[in-house]
């Protein structure tokens, strides 16, 4: 009576150790290009950067420097919501378009267009606080410019999309859906500090 039982718990441990050796080979295969640190860290390094700024910028005379700073923040609030609706389009595209797969690519270069925008403002913000050489600012910068040039690519994003869709696996698709609304949520709080900033400016 307990060779059936004994066989019957053999085969459901093989059956089990088989579906974590597929599971394992599907990550494997869908591997991403573009890591969660990859899209947060240009807004958490940023954010850091502001924050440690905010004093001095609140605190800015009537000038020139004001005005450049008062633009500056206006610019960067603008592009980064545009940034937004990007990763907010990707996030709603990966849920439920199976076509988007054939556009991932152009869709990958419009980001990086406005993440040129978005960085060639912060180098106004940060040129006209005098601050550009700072080895935070230089390091929050370089983490958006590898964020930009990797979109401006094309393929890594494109291979994401292609692998998370072409794998027809929902956790899969999901999973990649979130990395980048993980990412989005950083991008919105830069965002909202920036424009508390530029409000105590008005």
């Amino acid at each position: 009576m307990t060779f059936p039982h004994r066989w019957l718990i053999a085969s459901s441990a093989c059956m089990l150790l088989a579906l974590a050796l597929v599971s394992g080979a599907v990550r494997a295969q869908v591997s991403m290009e573009l890591s969660e640190a990859t899209l947060k860290a240009p807004w958490e390094r940023h954010l850091g950067v502001l924050q440690s700024l905010g004093q001095t910028i609140t605190g800015l005379d009537e000038g020139k420097t004001r005005t450049a700073v008062v633009d500056a923040l206006f610019y960067l609030e603008s592009g980064i919501s545009e940034y937004e609706s990007k990763t907010s389009e990707v996030i709603d595209r990966l849920a439920g378009d199976p076509q988007f797969a054939y556009v991932a690519g152009d869709v990958s270069f419009e980001m990086s267009q406005v993440l040129d925008r978005v960085y060639a403002q912060f180098e106004n913000l940060y040129g006209a606080l005098e601050v550009s050489q700072r080895e935070d600012v230089l390091a929050a910068q370089q983490a958006l410019d590898d964020l930009r040039r990797l979109l401006r690519m094309k393929r890594p994003f494109d291979v994401d999309v292609v692998n998370a869709l072409g794998s027809g696996i929902p956790q899969i698709i999901i999973g990649l859906a979130e990395r980048w609304w993980h990412g989005e949520e950083k991008a919105a709080l830069t965002r909202e500090y920036i424009a508390s900033l530029r409000k105590k400016l008005e």
